[in-house]
């Protein structure tokens, strides 16, 4: 091979290597704009059609219909306050009870109390599951308007007993109206 056959060789290879880059520039190109396009169009079916002024950035999520929902789900639909399962053969309902202080009952409640849970089991003739939570209350409000009540009353109290210690050093009350201040203190 002579020099001039190499570097025609050599020519011929990169205006190949050229033209490849160059097409691949364009699909880049092409790629990137069918992106953008279906963006703009994914943005316009989230706005309801409106045109923004800013461009945002659109962040992609699965959509998902009412079948996709229906499939994930383990149950069919909830009717009357019942978990419809198994495409109407199979029905689960769900009672939510609230909590009783059984600590702070007498024995006679307590008694009353088991005994009451005793005859809702026996007269149960289907399987179920009992399914406790205990939950956090917070009761800084009410410990608030605990002491502002608190406060408002001492304060009461307070001045009654001034009322009453003027009234007993008093001597032109009657006696009715001494009665009077003294009851109320």
């Amino acid at each position: 091979m002579t020099s001039s056959e190499l570097t025609t060789l050599l020519t011929v290879l990169l205006m190949c290597a050229i033209v490849i880059l160059f097409v691949l520039i364009i699909v880049f190109l092409f790629l990137t704009w069918k992106k953008n396009k279906d963006e703009k169009k994914a943005e316009q079916a989230l706005t309801g059609g409106e045109q923004k002024s800013e461009p945002q950035k659109i962040i992609q999520t699965k959509s998902y219909t009412t079948d996709n929902i229906k499939n994930f789900m383990e149950f069919d639909e909830i009717k009357d306050n019942l978990i419809v399962q198994d495409k109407g053969k199979r029905y689960v309902m769900v009672i939510q009870c609230q909590g009783v202080n059984y600590d702070l009952m007498s024995n006679i409640e307590k008694v009353g109390v088991e005994q009451g849970f005793i005859q809702f089991l026996n007269s149960l003739t289907r399987p179920i599951q009992l399914y406790v939570q205990a939950r956090k209350v917070n009761l800084e409000a009410s410990l608030q308007n605990y002491n502002g009540k608190l406060k408002n009353i001492e304060a009461r109290y307070k001045r009654l007993a001034i009322e009453y210690q003027q009234a007993s050093r008093d001597t032109s009350l009657s006696k009715e109206q001494f009665d009077r201040v003294k009851y109320e203190y």
